[in-house]
């Protein structure tokens, strides 16, 4: 009786073993089949779609702001011109992004 019960055990690893393999396939081909569909979309967003999402992003982060009012001038005491309206342009520049700042 004690040999059915080793053979027993040796069935059970053997399935196990088996059923372990099958697993680390599955996990291995899944690994793999989500490795190629990333790969895939990362070759359309920057080769066949690149350029197009460049300008949309260029789009997205200039822009111009026309200020409608035009206000008048102060002066000080004596006359002179303190504060005057005039057409001024900003620049935001993200340093992260610059490569020769």
């Amino acid at each position: 009786m004690p040999r059915k019960g080793k053979a027993l055990e040796s069935k059970e690893i053997k399935l196990s073993v088996t059923t372990l393999r099958k697993r680390l396939t599955a996990i291995v081909l899944a690994a793999i089949f989500l490795f190629l569909i990333i790969a895939v979309r990362f070759f359309l967003v920057t080769a066949v779609d690149g350029d197009k999402l460049k300008a949309k992003a260029i789009d997205q982060w200039t822009r111009e702001l026309p200020i409608k009012a035009r206000r008048g001038e102060i002066f000080d005491s004596a006359g002179r011109v303190l504060a005057t309206s005039a057409t001024v342009y900003g620049v935001y520049v993200r340093p992260r992004s610059v490569a020769d700042i």
